[in-house]
């Protein structure tokens, strides 16, 4: 399988899926934010949106 060397640095942390996301606790959720570096407050649908950008 080769790998897009500009999508790798793009996106260097890998998500779980929308569903996978939708499944996971809040906490968890501003877990992922705080490791991507993105604002941590708001609802589940804002955490998982924000991720999802």
């Amino acid at each position: 399988v080769e790998v897009d060397s500009q999508e790798t640095i793009d996106n260097p942390i890998t998500l779980p899926s929308l569903s996978e996301l939708g499944k996971m606790k809040k906490a968890e959720l501003v877990q992922l934010c705080e490791n991507a570096g993105l604002e941590t407050k708001g609802t589940k649908a804002v955490l998982i949106e924000r991720l999802t950008q």
